[in-house]
């Protein structure tokens, strides 16, 4: 059996694996229950998984993780891996998964940046604001540069 500490840092929840491997299906089904019940939590908008504790993990698991992600990202909450081991690290980087997760070090780090990010809420709102605007000559089409991307607006010749 594993037990799954969760724990309040200010705005931050830290959820600790404190098995050594997370291999069966119960185990893997019962983790991913837990965590995407915190997702939906609405005191829960930073959640940290913190997997020191953790020497091996099934792939079941990874798909769980990644459930947990999207879910997060869907609701604007942000989500964050720390604490993997040479051999997780190794996991991460051959499925490319240390691409779509942001994963720190140690949870001091991980703590940390999840304090400087913004929810994708309020990142939606900054990022759609208008910085400057141009002509593009000979196109006749007006663009209006925001940060985050470029969007169009007018029309052709």
């Amino acid at each position: 059996m594993f037990s799954l500490e969760v724990e309040k840092n200010g705005d931050v929840s830290v959820v600790r694996l404190s098995k050594h491997q997370v291999l069966d299906d119960l185990t893997v089904n019962t983790l991913g229950e837990e965590l995407l019940g915190l997702a939906d939590r609405p005191d829960c908008d930073r959640l940290l998984l913190d997997c020191s504790g953790v020497a091996q993990l099934s792939s079941a698991l990874l798909g769980k993780l990644v459930t947990l992600h999207r879910k997060m990202d869907r609701k604007g909450k942000k989500f964050r891996l720390c604490g993997l081991n040479s051999q997780l690290r190794s996991v991460f980087a051959t499925t490319k998964l240390d691409r779509f997760f942001d994963i720190t070090d140690t949870e001091a780090g991980a703590i940390q940046a999840l304090r400087l990010s913004l929810p994708r809420s309020q990142k939606r709102r900054s990022d759609n604001r208008k910085i400057g605007s141009f002509l593009s000559p000979g196109i006749g089409w007006q663009y209006h540069v925001a940060v985050g991307g470029i969007a169009t607006q007018g029309g052709g010749l």
